[in-house]
């Protein structure tokens, strides 16, 4: 994917996402790139790829940087993850700790 993709535009991203319409209709007509996210997704750990919440952000700052940010509105805790889910956070996780990471 290097070819494509160069490593220093790369983003990860979240699995939630507001588009503006443009960006919908931009990711839309994209079909190259998209290929190639699906390409990485193992046979065998096929219930637990989630290509999308990579691509999204990836291909919206190749196509223009200035309209995205790094930051996210998310905390996710992957430890102990082995099957792609995320630590979900109950009601006596909260707290000052979680909200100041």
């Amino acid at each position: 994917m290097f070819r494509e993709v160069p490593f220093k535009l790369f983003r990860v991203g979240s699995q939630f996402f507001i588009l503006p319409r443009c960006n919908a209709f931009s990711i839309g007509r994209d079909c190259r790139l998209w290929k190639k996210f699906l390409i990485s997704c193992l046979k065998k750990m096929k219930d637990s790829c989630y290509p999308e919440e990579h691509y999204f952000p990836m291909l919206l700052n190749m196509q223009g940087p200035e309209g995205c940010t790094r930051y996210s509105l998310n905390r996710v805790d992957w430890a102990g993850s082995n099957d792609g889910q995320h630590h979900t956070y109950t009601l006596r996780d909260r707290g000052e700790d979680l909200v100041k990471g």
